[in-house]
């Protein structure tokens, strides 16, 4: 077993019990630099990020709403010709990534703690993730 599977293994018995919770009572989001495009290369289910995601039953964020051209990586081949892949990934629980209020993007321009990956930005409105009611533990009652 290689180390990504095993890595992908392990992400999968973390987040089982919640990504497939039929009374949608959780909401899973993870996010990451895999180092892996989204269909990776062919072999195990698990050897791929798209495998891990299926395995769960999470959307890929990005590929939801940008397509899978969106990059977040640039390299330079031989001969100086760029190279911009997709190897950052965001799942989410399935609907999430693609319902509308759910707003995503990358920060081409900009470095974020000197990385040469690119920021993945993730915008989804509270009450998607945690319900329409939130309890104020503090004075009782709700809040909205």
């Amino acid at each position: 077993m290689s180390p990504r599977q095993r890595v992908y293994q392990d992400i999968r018995g973390l987040l089982a019990p919640y990504a497939s919770d039929k009374n949608r009572m959780f909401t899973v989001v993870v996010g990451g630099d895999f180092n892996q495009t989204w269909q990776g290369s062919a072999g195990n289910v698990m050897e791929t990020v798209k495998g891990l995601a299926d395995s769960l039953k999470l959307d890929n964020v990005m590929a939801e709403q940008h397509g899978e051209t969106t990059w977040t990586y640039a390299s330079t081949a031989a001969g100086g010709k760029p190279v911009l892949t997709s190897i950052d990934h965001v799942l989410m629980s399935e609907g999430l990534a693609r319902d509308d209020r759910t707003r995503t993007g990358v920060a081409h321009d900009e470095k974020v703690n000197n990385s040469d990956h690119r920021a993945i930005v993730v915008d989804v409105p509270a009450e998607m993730l945690i319900g329409d009611v939130i309890q104020d533990p503090i004075r009782g009652g709700s809040l909205k």
